[in-house]
């Protein structure tokens, strides 16, 4: 019951804090920075990779709302994460972390691999919880990704080098 207060907690802190606490909110409503770093991580990343684009598209579609926190990492953590906030009868909400001691491009390649994370939680309409988000990727990650860390997904790692190949070619229309 205390885990499920404090995740209720921070989606509430989030929710009001959201936009005010922006820069200039993202267009999309399901995938909220909850500060100016996201904000300007999620424009880049919205005007520079279709992959992203369509990411947040399919989440608009969903009853899945992903909050954007680019923030420093501690020593060995990973470069980005996806984290199982809370859910509603309505909605589940989600916490992507991103690393912001990585350059901007590699933000936005982070930000790609973990929005296709979120958008499998969209798909997996049972996940409603931390622990069915744990049984959930059990079921469907693999450890051969990351140092034996069972959340990893093939399609998240496609989704990863997509946006690197958009970027790529963003890079190269603009020389």
């Amino acid at each position: 019951m205390k885990a499920h207060a404090a995740a209720l907690s921070i989606v509430l802190t989030l929710a009001l804090a959201g936009p005010a606490a922006a820069a200039e909110p993202s267009a999309a409503t399901h995938v909220r920075p909850i500060n100016a770093a996201g904000a300007a991580l999620m424009a880049d990343a919205q005007q520079k990779s279709q992959t992203i684009r369509d990411l947040v598209a399919t989440l608009e579609a969903s009853d899945v709302i992903a909050y954007v926190r680019p923030a420093s990492r501690q020593v060995g953590e990973v470069e980005s994460d996806l984290r199982f906030l809370a859910s509603s009868k309505v909605q589940r909400f989600v916490l992507i972390k991103i690393g912001s001691d990585r350059s901007a491009d590699r933000q936005v390649e982070l930000l790609g691999h973990e929005l296709r994370h979120a958008v499998e939680v969209a798909q997996a309409k049972w996940v409603k919880d931390g622990r069915d988000f744990g049984r959930f990727y059990v079921m469907i990650g693999s450890s051969a990704y990351d140092n034996g860390h069972p959340y990893e997904t093939a399609d998240a790692h496609k989704a990863e080098l997509a946006v690197h190949r958009d970027l790529r070619a963003a890079t190269a229309t603009q020389d």
